[in-house]
């Protein structure tokens, strides 16, 4: 009887020794990170010899426990069972899952085969559990990307020959062309750059050219004409340089609607000024030669000569 009770308890004794094996798994771990699950309670005659995980068996701690669908393990590997030589655990390569955007606190079970050497006993289908928090993948935060808003500026040719002017010609950046991760004013900066180096260029190369009316062109005058009731003034253009003999079409003169235009022709205008007080106002003289279209404006200032008492012959 006595014989039987030692047996007992030395099988009892080997048993508890069978079942003392753990899994041990790191607190925290990454989406898509491969990590190392490693034996734990192993002795030189007690350990596993294999172990595989459970897919079916998951239960999620926090954030609550609805979140198994988002978590699980891949490329589950048993690498190495213990190590008698150095004494080192049994080890399980593993690779985390977490396509939530939370961290997840999982519970995982394994399955593994306990062999105990002294005995020569082995146990399958032994459930093991790691705990483990899968965290997210986190995306970078992208820096904000600005825009250039549409810019313009006019430029005026400046290559036209000597006694012409050049055209005005608009230099245009539309928007978004330029992108800046710093901000809008430097977006809008890299725009204003294209504008200043390459703006004059393009009306040089873009822009037109026409004679300069203010060398060429001026109304001269007042001459004062008193046709026998009251006061005209007179002013006439004159045409210089390669103006001298074109032909001028279209012209058209322009007053101060309080004067009263007596006569005018494609080079003289006579009119009478408001009455009393002084004369202020601008002459307008619009014209074209060659199918090319001007302007030239005089301001007359000054006191109105008063209308003579007696007619002049």
């Amino acid at each position: 009887m006595k014989k039987i009770a030692i047996l007992t308890l030395l099988f009892l004794a080997s048993l508890s020794t069978l079942f003392a094996q753990s899994l041990s798994a790191p607190a925290t771990v990454n989406n898509n990170e491969e990590f190392i699950i490693s034996g734990s309670g192993e002795s030189l005659t007690t350990y596993f010899t294999f172990a595989s995980w459970d897919p079916t068996s998951i239960e999620t701690i926090t954030p609550d426990a609805y979140k198994q669908v988002f978590v699980s393990l891949a490329n589950v590997n048993f690498q190495s069972q213990y190590n008698i030589a150095n004494q080192t655990p049994s080890k399980i390569k593993v690779k985390a899952i977490n396509s939530f955007h939370q961290d997840i606190k999982v519970k995982f079970k394994f399955n593994t085969t306990v062999y105990n050497s002294s005995t020569g006993q082995t146990l399958f289908n032994q459930p093991k559990y790691i705990t483990v928090t899968i965290k997210p993948t986190t995306t970078p935060t992208q820096p904000s990307t600005f825009y250039n808003a549409a810019q313009s500026q006019s430029f005026t040719r400046n290559n036209c020959p000597s006694g012409e002017i050049g055209s005005i010609v608009i230099y245009s950046v539309p928007a978004n062309k330029y992108s800046s991760t710093v901000s809008q004013a430097d977006a809008n900066s890299k725009a204003t750059t294209e504008i200043n180096s390459q703006g004059q260029t393009y009306a040089n190369n873009n822009g037109g050219c026409q004679l300069n009316i203010d060398q060429y062109v001026t109304i001269d005058g007042p001459i004062t004409f008193v046709p026998g009731t009251g006061l005209i003034l007179w002013y006439n253009v004159v045409f210089t340089g390669p103006l001298a003999n074109k032909t001028i079409t279209n012209f058209s003169w322009t007053l101060p609607s309080t004067w009263n235009q007596e006569y005018s022709d494609s080079k003289n205008i006579g009119f009478v000024p408001q009455t009393g007080g002084a004369l202020a106002g601008s002459i307008t003289y619009q014209f074209e030669i060659d199918g090319v279209n001007y302007k030239k404006s005089l301001f007359v200032k000054g006191n109105r000569p008063p209308n003579p008492t007696t007619p002049t012959n």
